[in-house]
């Protein structure tokens, strides 16, 4: 468990609010990607309104103030100065070291934008140690696009952004313009049945399925 300071509270879309909190992690935020559990209705005398929901770190590892991205419904009410109880960072996360040379395509939509921020920008700081780097990314709408700031430091790394918004599915985007696979791996952060969809289509192409990686 690490003990945070709110820094700062904003609406990054509509439906996703960014909450940046000073913490020191240590040695336990090692790739992005990783998760930490909050605790949302902490102060809520009901204890069936308490739950503790998983998020992922929207930061690369050793960046502060790390950010979260909460759904609007679950942010905890909290502001800037106030203290937070954040578990220590889980999962695998994607190990970059393990991609060195290759070609990097990255999968998000919605809120998984956190992780996909957290690697592109840990991606952007090592940038020369990696081929071709793609990002889908699908939202319900163009007001729900989360980080859109981020596009042109990462377009000025050689990162090839590709937005999608209502249907236009992230594996359609690809489907109808495909990148060359022969030297590739895909991160994919999403729901499962997203992930499923994306890695059926990869494979369709030519992509093994053993490089294809998700975070959790």
């Amino acid at each position: 468990m690490a003990i945070g300071t709110i820094v700062r509270v904003w609406q990054e879309t509509p439906r996703l609010h960014g909450v940046a909190v000073d913490v020191d992690f240590g040695d336990t935020h090692a790739r992005p990607g990783q998760y930490v559990k909050v605790e949302v209705g902490q102060h809520a005398t009901d204890a069936s309104s308490k739950q503790v929901i998983p998020l992922a770190l929207a930061t690369a590892p050793g960046v502060r103030p790390v950010e979260l991205l909460f759904d609007a419904s679950a942010r905890p009410q909290v502001a800037a100065g106030e203290r937070i109880d954040l578990g220590s960072p889980e999962g695998r996360g994607f190990d970059l070291d393990s991609f060195a040379g290759l070609d990097i395509l990255v999968f998000a939509v919605g809120s998984a934008m956190s992780a996909a921020r957290a690697v592109l920008d840990a991606i952007t700081a090592r940038r020369a140690e990696f081929g071709r780097v793609t990002f889908f990314y699908g939202a319900r709408s163009e007001l729900e696009h989360a980080y859109r700031e981020r596009d042109p430091l990462w377009t000025a790394a050689r990162i090839d952004v590709r937005r999608s918004t209502d249907l236009d599915w992230v594996q359609d985007r690809f489907r109808a313009a495909p990148v060359p696979l022969e030297n590739a791996v895909a991160l994919v952060v999403g729901l499962p049945e997203m992930e499923r969809a994306v890695r059926e289509v990869l494979v369709a192409h030519g992509l093994r399925a053993d490089r294809i990686f998700s975070n959790f």
